[in-house]
Formats: structure tokens, C-alpha cells, sequence
């Protein structure tokens, strides 16, 4: 029970932290997608600024985790925005259970970002550079292999999702013949094995060495309940591992300026097949943050400033 309150209090003091509050000129906004879901999206414009940097979190997060990020790029020069994935932060769930982050197909969700982008993303003339963390990186990757680079400038992604580590190794081979069949039977809306609705203990995994950053997203959840997305369905599952084979196959299809970072200790993804994809695109920059863990942009600064730098001068050049 104590290590229960000292957890609470832990996340109280988070968020009194400047770095961590909504940054000044950061506005939030909505749209109905043309496949009827509300996506909820954020602006924060700097003067004079020739990128428009486009964030697309990673699974489960929502837009809040990224403020001290959006507050680096400004400070950098960058405008940003930032959207909310389907059944995750204030846009709206698939399912009745909201914890459940589900999912209608990655192609779908790309779709929802192409509206976004062609529609009702305010560019202002500016370069637009995506910077998109794990699942969000992934659907970075497969949007510019997808749609080109006729409106992206530059693309910049995190610890993306090549390929999802699967643990023991024998559920690596099963879970996708396990999801496939879960899905086709209709029983997608299930959680996978071992997932469940969200609550305070439940998230364990080394995910950043810093001590405060690692408890943002529980402090987040706590604060405001309807930001919650726990674990995945098998439909997610489903889609997140085809999606994972296209992209691999369509590596060449990038033509843009990439910069690909890697986590030297990253338990939820496979920095190895990370680090082969980059091989792959015909102008990307790979650089691996050694003994990082997966949430690079929120690590401890030993970590994360490496990252900023990383893409602040990507960024510039």
C-alpha cells in the first residue's frame, strides 16, 4: 500500500512541472474524418518558422505526453502539430470499452492522416517534417511509402516499429496465426493475452532511465481518465503485423531526407531490424542511442539530449 501512495504522490508533483504543462500558444482543435471518426489534433505555431513539424505519437499516447517535446522544437524555431491516433488521447474509441486500443486497419489510419494533411493541417508555407515515435514512426514510414514525399520534407522517426519484439520466442511465431484467426472470426475486439483495461501499477517495462519521465504517461492518465488507452485488441495486433511486412517491402519507396533513430536497450521494439530498414532507405540517416530505452524522447537527459540534438540539427540543415 505505501508503494501505492508514494506512486500517487510521485505523479501529483509531476505534472506541477512547468516542462510538463501546455506549452504557451498551443491550441487544440477537431475534424470528423471522411470514415467518421473525431480526431482531435494541436497546433503551436512560432514566428518566422520554415518547418512545421508534424508529431505522431506512438501506441496508447496521447498528445500530452509530447508538451516538453513540442516546447524543445519551439524553442528551436519549429512550429508544431500534433494529432491524436484513433482511440487514443481525445479522439474518439471504436469499442465501448475505451481502454481497448483497437483498430478498423492501418490503412484506415493513414487515410485519417492524408485528410489531415491535404485538409485541415494549417502549413502556412511552411516545410512539413514528421516526427513520429514507435507505432507513430511506423505510420510515418508508411505514409511517405504510401503517398510520397509530393508533402513531406523530411522525415524523422523514433524507435519506429519495424518490427514488434515478441516474447518468448515460440509466441513470436503463434501470435500472428493467433491474431489472424481471432480477427477473421470476429473475435478482434478481444484483448490479446496477458493485456487488460488500464490501471496505476499496471505499466512495468523499463521504458526511460529518468526517474520523473518515466511516470508522465500514468500522471497524465490519472489527472484526466478519458486520455486512457491500455492494451491492444487482436484486430490491432492483426493489423500492426501485416502493416509491419509492407513496410519492410517498400523501403525504396522513401525519396525523402530520413533520419531513423534507434534504441541501444529497446525491449518493445527490434532495434536490430530497425537498424537493416535503414539500410534500406536511399537517404536515411541511422543513429542508435546506445543503452536507450524505447522512450527515447522522454529518457533521462544523458539520453534525450542526444535525440533533440539529432533532430534539431536534422531538422536545420
Amino acid at each position: 500500500m505505501s508503494d501505492i501512495k508514494d506512486l500517487k504522490t510521485i505523479i501529483k508533483n509531476i505534472l506541477s512541472e512547468p516542462r510538463f504543462q501546455k506549452p504557451n500558444g498551443l491550441t487544440f482543435h477537431s475534424f470528423t474524418a471522411k470514415t467518421g471518426e473525431h480526431i482531435r489534433y494541436g497546433y503551436c505555431p512560432v514566428d518566422k518558422s520554415k518547418n512545421l513539424v508534424l508529431i505522431l505519437p506512438g501506441f496508447i499516447e496521447p498528445s500530452e505526453k509530447y508538451f516538453e517535446v513540442i516546447r524543445d522544437l519551439n524553442k528551436a524555431g519549429h512550429s508544431v502539430a500534433i494529432l491524436d491516433w484513433p482511440c487514443q488521447g481525445q479522439s474518439s474509441r471504436y469499442l465501448k470499452n475505451t481502454h481497448k486500443r483497437h483498430s478498423m486497419g492501418f490503412d484506415q489510419e493513414l487515410s485519417i492522416l492524408h485528410e489531415f494533411i491535404t485538409t485541415h493541417l494549417p502549413q502556412d508555407n511552411q516545410h512539413l517534417c514528421l516526427l513520429g515515435h514507435s507505432m507513430g514512426g511506423h505510420l510515418a514510414i508508411r505514409y511517405v511509402e504510401e503517398y510520397g514525399d509530393k508533402h513531406v520534407h523530411k522525415l524523422l522517426v523514433s524507435a519506429p516499429m519495424i518490427d514488434i519484439r515478441i516474447e518468448p520466442p515460440i509466441l513470436k511465431i503463434i501470435a500472428p496465426i493467433i491474431a489472424s484467426i481471432a480477427h477473421l472470426i470476429r473475435c478482434g475486439q478481444f484483448y490479446t493475452f496477458g493485456d487488460s483495461d488500464w490501471y496505476l501499477e499496471k505499466e512495468k517495462e523499463p521504458l526511460s532511465h529518468d526517474d520523473v519521465r518515466s511516470h508522465l504517461h500514468r500522471a497524465l492518465l490519472v489527472q484526466d481518465p478519458s486520455l486512457i488507452s491500455a492494451g491492444p485488441t487482436f484486430s490491432w495486433l492483426y493489423h500492426a503485423l501485416r502493416s509491419c511486412k509492407k513496410l519492410v517491402k517498400q523501403a525504396d519507396n522513401i525519396t525523402c531526407p530520413t533520419l531513423i533513430l534507434g534504441a541501444g536497450e529497446d525491449i518493445i521494439v527490434n532495434t536490430k531490424a530497425t537498424r537493416d530498414f535503414a539500410q534500406k532507405v536511399p537517404h536515411a540517416t541511422y543513429t542508435e542511442i546506445k543503452d536507450a530505452y524505447h522512450e527515447i524522447l522522454i529518457e533521462s537527459d544523458a539520453y534525450r539530449d542526444q535525440a533533440m540534438k539529432e533532430i534539431t540539427t536534422f531538422l536545420s540543415d
